[in-house]
């Protein structure tokens, strides 16, 4: 039995993947998170095109128009449309996503949507914009990490890939000198890189990391330090060694993660939930979530002596877990 010719498309989408995934591995590339947008994209493109023309035929990505009469008048019959080379125009990649999530089977969620939907953001501000630049880069990070989970899923399901022998990973911290990688998770300044940081951090409130699901909008990378006696470690370290890597965060960078005060937590609690009071119940639940520093930071008024009035700030990402008690909207 003859090879099926959307499987070409598949081969082609694989080949797009590893060309990502190997730009993105480079010691040295400042290019990186958007090249490898830009050709992740493409390759879920190329993979979305090989499901819809497997399920539905080729006529199915392709556009047509009606053929137009010696008078100029449309006729019913239909042509593909063509570009300036003579060949047939095919649908977009969001018209491809759209058109698979209405499968009734076998199709993609609103994970993977929001996941890709994340991937053409960076590729718009790489092609039409600007240098993406070294802030963004553990929450690009996250979410190519996901895109390739997602990606590897699909290509197993629709067309029975293995793609376990290749090194389908990122990994472009362990490449970075730790104050770049320190740099990486924390500081970012440019207005369009915080755009971009809020735009992903609504994809992520809305489908919050589950290993569980099929789909991910982002995988979370962990940079930990543990203790080793290897001599040629790099020290990491709270305190004042004078050899010791400092590691500390701007009143800034503070503000832009913990940017919420009670007041506007209160506020988008009850714009999100349509059960929800600040009630006994809800204070209870705020008093476990305040333990963890990544969702509520106290700010001292003598922050060295961690005396004086103390005032609460609240990350975004608490709203992902208050999901877990009310209901939304």
């Amino acid at each position: 039995m003859p090879r099926p010719k959307y499987m070409n498309l598949v081969d082609k989408s694989v080949d797009a993947a590893l060309a990502a995934i190997e730009i993105y591995n480079k010691p040295s590339f400042r290019y990186r998170e958007e090249s490898f947008a830009i050709l992740m994209l493409n390759a879920w493109e190329l993979l979305l095109k090989a499901k819809i023309v497997k399920s539905e035929g080729r006529r199915a990505i392709e556009i047509w128009k009606p053929k137009t009469r010696k008078d100029g008048t449309p006729s019913k019959h239909h042509e593909p449309m063509t570009n300036r080379s003579g060949n047939a125009l095919t649908i977009g990649v969001r018209a491809c996503w759209g058109r698979i999530h209405a499968y009734p089977t076998d199709g993609i969620d609103s994970r993977c949507i929001s996941n890709l939907e994340i991937l053409m953001e960076i590729r718009d501000i790489a092609v039409h914009l600007s240098h993406v630049g070294l802030g963004l880069g553990k929450r690009i990070q996250e979410v190519g990490t996901a895109s390739l989970k997602n990606f590897s899923h699909c290509s197993e399901v629709w067309f029975g890939a293995d793609l376990s022998q290749y090194n389908f990973f990122l990994m472009p911290l362990a490449f970075q000198s730790p104050s770049e990688a320190i740099t990486s998770i924390f500081k970012e300044s440019r207005p369009e890189a915080k755009r971009l940081l809020e735009f992903i951090a609504e994809r992520e409130i809305k489908h919050p990391m589950d290993e569980k699901q099929d789909f991910n909008v982002c995988m979370e990378v962990e940079v930990r330090f543990v203790k080793t006696k290897d001599p040629a470690a790099i020290i990491v370290q709270q305190g004042t060694a004078e050899d010791a890597i400092k590691i500390a965060l701007t009143e800034e960078e503070m503000q832009e993660r913990w940017r919420w005060n009670y007041p506007t937590l209160l506020q988008r609690a009850r714009k999100r939930y349509s059960d929800f009071l600040q009630n006994a119940i809800f204070h209870g639940i705020m008093a476990e979530l305040e333990k963890d520093e990544n969702l509520c930071r106290r700010r001292y008024l003598d922050p060295t002596t961690k005396s004086g009035t103390v005032k609460k700030f609240y990350s975004p990402n608490i709203l992902a877990e208050l999901d877990k008690h009310y209901t939304k909207n």
